[in-house]
């Protein structure tokens, strides 16, 4: 509170009213001044009161009341005033708002040209003892328009960083050069970009503008995709070997695995959004729209692209060919190191059609699982589960209940931006007075005093709301009645005064405020002005608005009761109810379709569990992320239905499909079929997504920490928590399978394998083996001059393989 601030305050008005400048169409130079809007003083500023004299030398001999100054609020003026006894002691910033001309068209283009130049002058404007923060009416809007953060950076790490992970995942690491299943990492991936270029491409070609929020969409699809990827090749590695079954009857093994859980999920997902799509955001709609149609095409992709590479694959590991030069047929390491072939050599070349699910699992597919089944297997580690998933559930709810509802509008931006900095200034250091317009909507006989009344009544009505200054009014009809030119003889009387009025200097401020129909001599809507107070949170302006909204539905005029700040006030009100409806019946119709698939009524319940389990988690641990209920996270939590089945459906589509009454076997083997793809699926998902947690995008922020938390809350259900449900509930299940089908009598088969072996040079002869066990996959090399083998419903013609062994 010292003279060389006033001065410096002083020096920025005046080089803001002065110094920008612009010019029209015939270039002519507009100063604020000439484009401001018009007060009773002059140009209106919001603040003009800390530019005066009189102030600005109580400011300094320390002599300016708080909160009211010469019947003005000075609340909302200052940065965190602190006031003794009625009287101003310190501040450490002010704020002034420059309002701009928009009665004409020309007024309005030249207003709007004159604040983009205002942007732009102010980020290269210098201070010196103060800083400046700055914004338009506008900025919200452009800054969200120029993002200058890219998701295409993003993007491209995160695709580096899945298809790495998935080749390490795909990878057998074991030196088999046959069954090694790298190329597929890539089939799938090549799948899920393709699926995205095709919805992003048919979606704008049907007119759907695309927005900022559904620039994460491809971070879920590649997600979705790899994950249905690592499904697909779990059931093919549960397929009989090469030497029990052809091609195609692997082919159908797989496709009635894992083809079946990636139906079921890839339609809840698509339901998910497309139920979705209901909701009253705008945003929210076409996120849910894009997305939906990607789900699709990902499906379509997995099952048009990536299995028949699969099938080639598998055409090829029945040949012996290397994985990677596919022209190349090898032998086994045993062959290779009887021919003293280099290590290396036989690293590189070697390999063997693969004979069981380990053969093809890579190190991150078997042991992680192993130990998620070590942890279920006996008592102590059961108990160790189910304390952790009651205590889950308990910090769940607590979280939930404690969940901010609300979004700060300038988290939106990137934090380079003006419009962030400005943001964070005027919702920390200043409190917010918004002023509320009642628009007076139809033709009204204004000269009667009925009216007059009427209106007045409404006035002091919305007054008496403890938010709303009752100090403070811009009144149009009460300062016209006081004025020389008031005249209520009659309605065309009372108007024609009123145009007189509002061309002198002292109604040349209303101009704005009543809209007069030329033809009928009558005053067709009016509007009075009022201001708010106290208003800290969106909680609290979200309830003046409900509040207001009762006032105007029993106002004795036809009126709306509006305010800026209401249209974010909007999704305060909305927000909760919708989230919920939406969710719900997302959620209703998911279970449905999954009991069409799955017809259990207990999987059914523990499903339903399940997902009402991750919900609430999701809600509960959103608190303790910093992350809030709105429009944003809303559009994330849609999302998390169809995902949070996904991976339960897998698990329980396991349990379902073994068929043994050892309750431990199957909690076994349904780990052991499913564990590795689950776990791959979802930390490639989240090493995928947790780039974005650093990024200053609060959209792609927002969602890198939902998705981590619905793939960390559905991995730990699916891994954890859900098996062990099912094993407590394995008699039920047992019981309902039984009296559904009776148990079929089990009978121990032994194969019969007969290998025919030509030579066309030498005999042809057949050797019968009656002893089931593991034939060697080099038989024929071993002991053997010969040109081909086959197994008894398979013949191979010696025209087929001219190697010489």
């Amino acid at each position: 509170m010292r003279p060389l601030y006033i001065n410096e305050i002083n020096s920025i008005d005046a080089f803001i009213r002065e110094k920008i400048l612009v010019e029209d169409s015939e270039v002519r130079k507009f100063r604020h001044r000439d484009i401001c809007a018009l007060g009773r003083s002059g140009c209106e500023v919001v603040g003009s009161i800390l530019l005066s004299p009189k102030f600005q030398s109580d400011f300094v001999t320390g002599n300016v009341t708080f909160p009211v100054y010469n019947k003005i609020s000075m609340t909302s003026l200052l940065a965190k005033p602190v006031s003794n006894r009625g009287v101003l002691v310190h501040t450490i910033g002010v704020r002034l708002r420059y309002y701009l001309r928009q009665n004409t068209t020309n007024a309005s283009k030249l207003s709007k040209h004159w604040a983009k130049v205002f942007i732009k002058t102010m980020k290269t404007f210098n201070t010196n003892l103060t800083e400046v923060a700055f914004s338009h009416s506008d900025s919200l809007s452009e800054e969200l328009d120029n993002i200058k953060e890219s998701a295409t950076i993003y993007f491209i790490i995160t695709l580096l960083i899945m298809v790495v992970y998935a080749l390490i995942s795909s990878a057998t690491f074991n030196c088999n050069n046959v069954a090694n299943r790298m190329n597929l990492a890539f089939a799938g991936i090549f799948a899920s970009l393709l699926s995205i270029v095709s919805s992003f491409g048919l979606v704008i070609t049907c007119g759907l503008e695309f927005t900022t929020v559904a620039g994460v969409i491809p971070f879920l699809i590649i997600g979705i995709g790899i994950d249905d990827m690592f499904i697909l090749l779990s059931g093919m590695a549960g397929a009989p070997p090469l030497y029990k079954s052809t091609v195609e009857e692997r082919m159908a093994f797989m496709l009635k695995k894992g083809g079946v859980a990636i139906t079921i999920t890839s339609v809840t997902d698509m339901i998910a959004f497309i139920i979705g799509a209901s909701a009253v955001f705008v945003s929210i709609k076409i996120f849910c729209l894009y997305t939906a149609v990607a789900v699709f095409f990902c499906y379509l992709n997995q099952l048009f692209i990536l299995c028949p590479a699969i099938a080639i694959n598998e055409c090829r590991t029945e040949q012996k060919r290397h994985f990677c030069c596919c022209t190349q047929r090898v032998k086994s390491k045993e062959i290779y190191k009887r021919k003293s072939k280099s290590r290396c050599f036989i690293q590189c070349f070697a390999g063997h059609q693969p004979k069981s699910r380990e053969d093809v699992e890579s190190p991150l597919e078997k042991y992680p699982k192993r130990l998620i089944s070590l942890i279920l297997r006996y008592k102590p580690g059961k108990l160790i589960v189910a304390v952790v998933f009651l205590a889950y559930i308990v910090s769940s709810i607590y979280g939930a209940l404690n969940l901010k509802q609300g979004l700060d509008v300038h988290n939106l931006v990137s934090k380079d931006s003006y419009y962030y900095t400005y943001g964070v200034w005027d919702t920390t250091y200043f409190t917010s007075d918004p002023m509320v317009t009642v628009c007076i909507t139809n033709t009204q006989q204004y000269h009667t005093p009925q009216v007059q009344n009427q209106i007045r009544s409404l006035i002091v009505t919305v007054k008496k709301d403890d938010n709303i200054d009752d100090h403070f009014a811009i009144n149009w009809l009460a300062v016209y009645k006081d004025s020389a030119f008031y005249n209520s003889t009659s309605e065309n009387a009372f108007v024609k005064a009123l145009r007189e009025f509002l061309l002198s200097p002292q109604g040349q401020m209303f101009s704005n405020d009543i809209v007069l129909d030329e033809t009928t001599n009558s005053i067709v809507s009016s509007k009075i002005h009022l201001r708010t107070v106290n208003l800290k949170t969106q909680e609290e302006q979200g309830d003046l608005m409900l509040r207001i909204r009762e006032i105007e539905k029993h106002a004795p005029v036809q009126c709306i009761i509006f305010s800026p700040i209401f249209t974010l006030c909007e999704q305060y009100i909305q927000i909760l109810s919708t989230t919920l409806q939406t969710v719900g019946i997302t959620l209703a119709v998911v279970l449905l379709v999954k009991y069409f698939f799955m017809p259990n009524i207990v999987v059914g319940v523990v499903v339903a569990m399940t997902l009402v389990s991750i919900i609430v988690g999701i809600f509960g641990f959103m608190y303790y992320f910093d992350l809030s209920l709105n429009s944003m996270t809303m559009i994330h939590l849609v999302m998390s239905v169809g995902f949070s089945v996904d991976f339960s459906v897998h698990i329980c589509h396991a349990f379902l499909s073994l068929k043994s009454n050892d309750r431990d076997k199957v909690l076994e083997e349904a780990i052991d079929a499913t564990g590795g793809p689950i776990l791959n699926a979802a930390i490639s998902s989240m090493l995928g997504v947790v780039i974005l947690i650093i990024s200053d995008s609060y959209a792609f922020l927002c969602f890198g920490k939902v998705m981590l938390l619905v793939l960390g809350l559905g991995l730990l259900h699916a891994c954890l928590f859900l098996p062990l449900f099912l094993y407590i509930l394995m008699p039920c299940l047992l019981h309902q399978k039984n009296a559904v089908e009776p148990e079929k009598a089990r009978v121990e088969l032994n194969y019969l394998e007969t290998f025919t072996i030509y030579d066309p040079r030498l005999f042809k002869s057949e050797l019968s083996l009656n002893t089931p066990g593991n034939y060697s996959d080099d038989f024929e090399e071993s002991e053997f001059d010969c040109s081909s083998v086959s197994s008894g419903n398979e013949h191979v013609s010696p025209n087929q393989d001219e190697e010489k062994q």
